[in-house]
């Protein structure tokens, strides 16, 4: 694909590539992620470099009562 090609749509997606399902062809909440861009690159230098484990992240992530939108993020 190149920059002047309008983008597939979900159905074509999906027809191209059978096994990857709905990840491909959703549509996906770019302003969420770009909201919660910094903690996200914060967090994954963190899991790079040792400072936290991916389950205290998770663990930290369960416990807490409502949605988290950096975990809505990391989920888009």
């Amino acid at each position: 694909m190149s920059c002047w090609e309008t983008p597939p749509t979900p159905t074509e997606t999906a027809k191209r590539h059978p096994h990857a399902g709905p990840q491909l062809g959703a549509r996906w909440n770019e302003a969420l992620v770009a909201d919660c861009w910094p903690d996200l690159l914060r967090m994954a230098g963190s899991l790079k470099y040792g400072q936290a484990t991916v389950s205290l992240v998770v663990g930290k992530w369960s416990a807490a009562s409502r949605q988290n939108t950096l975990a809505a993020a990391l989920k888009e």
